[in-house]
């Protein structure tokens, strides 16, 4: 039984139904649709064919005796849509996934009305915070609403870059690109606002409101800033450790006004008061300070700018350099002339014709094993044949042909690749791009798992300074040919030094989802390893370390007590100096190598200072390394990539 709509889309005189990708079907008056679009306008003017109660006759589909319009729009977009149209309240849209549909519907279908309420939906206070700013602009600027899409980018500033809210469902279509330049523009942001607020003292209200004279001594506080600290310290108490707590957080949430909340300053507001000189510098000029502090800093944001010109795809360099191998000059991009040996074989059984008009004469078998689709084109091929056929049969004249649609270059080199002869050497990029594709196209498992190889092997060969963007460029290609096992050994591999510090031309090659992925996948890595080498949140030196270490890395004479709450013995120091070193690494690479022998030698020298550590370190250093670099795989074993929920497949 054919589904009807609610109403009012199930009215008996409508004169016109639209049915929806569910086959539910919507019961209009034709006026309401013509005057809400123009798009129906001019389709529903032209002349319609003869009724017809199956799609398949090629006329006019008919339901209940009016025609039938059908779209690719579910029943829930096309509902929403309608009743925008339709002279009755409008529903409240606050779903983001029910405005990005209905907002690409109506821009489909150049519908006004919609298109003006989707983006006041997306402007409502509902939605304008940090946590959906980076999901709305994806459905912004996918869409060319830039005014809306910058309004988005403002929003971001107020929180943390990621958000809490799951973007995945709404960057699929912005490029890796576009998703690194607002990263970076992010952080360039942050990295402005915290200057800023370092420097904050030398702007003329703050330089006159919070000086205090009975206040010059150093900031006791635990969160105080090195920064802080530097300070001649004729800023007031209070002052200094409002700047150290709002730091912090404006280099995450740099446009955040948590820093000028009652919440946040009210405690602070109680150390003003014990100093008689700040509390009445307080109570006259706090409202000016604040002022000036929130005018300054958004006059610095707008001089960062923001490029959001879409790249186009680019070119990818090739992981060796030219100097360094002669190997290039037999990649497949620098063949003057096709066909070459072998396929300039006059005793061929198969002529394989590529896009430049090049003949390549090949064995039948040998293609016919390496891809089914080969096999099936060679099997089911029909005697009869035209110019545009993919197959023409033998002739007096020679062999049959098979057409593919490959350039003579690429063509040469997947054929390479299936023949029993030694594969040519890629060293290009762009190249291992173009043949996957091929091998896709066609069906070639041989040329795949060659291709994987190649891009496994090359986060081999490359040096430190070029690993990230080889890394990168592999992460890309393997992603963007569903080479899942590839994509897992690439994402791993970027955490053995710092990640997207700089745009690279691989961003391009995938949508933002998979570049979001991959940072996701890097911060939960992150926080797995660094917690090992973290203090206690208390303040206790006792050694925050794995169990098994915990007695080693304990020394009474470099740490006689660890807390006042506890007798036992504190974290040595030369313990203490690694943590300190080995957490400043892995926050950017977990797998940093911080046993490297230059590092040891210094923890070495200042555990040699102490007696006691001096005998333990010796005797035990080299069972404690093995023990943190297992613990350390194993906590990144634990983190799993998150992928799309179809990324079932090998390579």
């Amino acid at each position: 039984m054919t589904e009807l709509a609610t109403t009012p889309f199930d009215d008996a005189n409508a004169d016109i139904a639209l049915r929806s990708a569910e086959g539910v079907h919507f019961r209009v008056a034709k006026a309401i649709l013509v005057h809400s679009s123009p798009f129906f306008r001019d389709m529903l003017s032209l002349p319609q064919p003869s009724t017809s109660a199956s799609p398949s006759s090629g006329n006019r589909e008919d339901f209940d005796g009016i025609p039938v319009v059908p779209v690719s729009e579910s029943k829930l977009t096309l509902d929403t849509l309608l009743r925008i149209c339709y002279p009755i309240l409008s529903p409240e849209v606050r779903d983001l996934l029910v405005i990005r549909d209905v907002l690409a519907a109506a821009l489909k279908y150049d519908m006004e009305l919609p298109t003006f309420e989707m983006r006041k939906a997306l402007q409502t206070p509902e939605l304008r915070g940090s946590s959906k700013a980076l999901a709305i602009f994806a459905i912004c600027h996918s869409h060319k609403l830039e005014e809306d899409a910058r309004r988005a980018i403002s929003d971001s500033l107020k929180g943390p870059f990621m958000g809490t809210h799951d973007p995945l469902p709404f960057i699929d279509r912005l490029s890796g690109g576009t998703y690194f330049k607002l990263l970076d523009y992010h952080r360039q942001v942050s990295s402005t606002v915290v200057k800023m607020f370092e420097q904050c003292d030398s702007l003329p209200v703050v330089q006159d409101a919070y000086h205090c004279t009975e206040c010059q001594t150093e900031c006791e506080d635990s969160h105080c800033t090195p920064s802080c600290r530097s300070y001649d310290h004729e800023s007031a108490l209070w002052w200094r450790r409002y700047l150290g707590k709002a730091i912090p957080i404006v280099r995450v949430q740099p446009l955040s006004d948590e820093i000028f909340s009652p919440s946040f300053t009210e405690p602070l507001f109680v150390t003003a008061k014990a100093c008689e000189e700040c509390w009445n510098e307080f109570h006259a000029k706090w409202t000016a300070v604040e002022t000036s502090l929130k005018s300054e800093r958004d006059r610095i944001v707008t001089t960062v700018k923001l490029n959001l010109d879409d790249a186009k795809e680019q070119r990818l360099p090739p992981y060796v350099s030219l100097l360094d191998t002669n190997k290039w000059r037999i990649s497949m991009y620098n063949v003057p002339t096709y066909p070459t040996a072998p396929f300039d074989n006059p005793e061929a059984d198969l002529i394989v014709r590529s896009l430049s008009g090049d003949d390549f004469r090949v064995m039948r078998a040998i293609l016919a094993e390496s891809s089914p689709t080969f096999r099936d084109k060679l099997s089911s091929s029909s005697p009869k044949s035209s110019p545009s056929s993919e197959y023409a049969p033998a002739t007096p004249q020679g062999p049959p042909m098979m057409r593919l649609a490959l350039s003579s270059k690429l063509l040469d080199t997947v054929l390479r690749i299936c023949y029993p002869i030694p594969s040519p050497e890629i060293y290009d990029f762009n190249a291992i791009d173009e043949i996957l594709g091929a091998s896709a196209k066609y069906n070639i498992e041989v040329v795949a798992s060659e291709m994987t190889k190649v891009l496994r092997n090359s986060m081999k060969i490359g040096s430190a300074e070029e690993l990230p963007s080889i890394t990168l460029s592999v992460y890309a290609i393997a992603y963007r040919h569903k080479l899942w096992a590839t994509v897992h050994i690439a994402a791993r591999q970027t955490l053995h030094g710092p990640f997207l510090q700089t745009y690279e031309p691989a961003m391009e090659r995938i949508n933002a989802a998979a570049l979001h992925r991959l940072i996701i996948y890097r911060q939960r890595v992150s926080e797995k390893v660094v917690n090992v080498f973290s203090e206690n949140d208390n303040g206790c030196k006792k050694p925050r370390s794995p169990p098994f270490i915990d007695s080693y890395v304990s020394c009474r004479e470099c740490q006689p007590r660890c807390c006042s709450a506890h007798g036992t013995p504190g974290a040595a120091r030369w313990w203490q100096a690694f943590r300190s070193f080995a957490k400043e690494k892995v926050v950017d690479a977990p797998l940093f190598d911080i046993f490297s022998p230059a590092q040891m030698e210094t923890i070495c020298a200042i555990a040699t200072s102490c007696s006691t550590c001096s005998k333990k370190f010796q005797s035990n250093w080299n069972s404690t390394m093995i023990a943190l670099k297992h613990e350390r795989d194993r906590l990144i074993s634990e983190v799993k990539l998150d992928l799309p929920s179809n990324s079932t497949g090998h390579s």
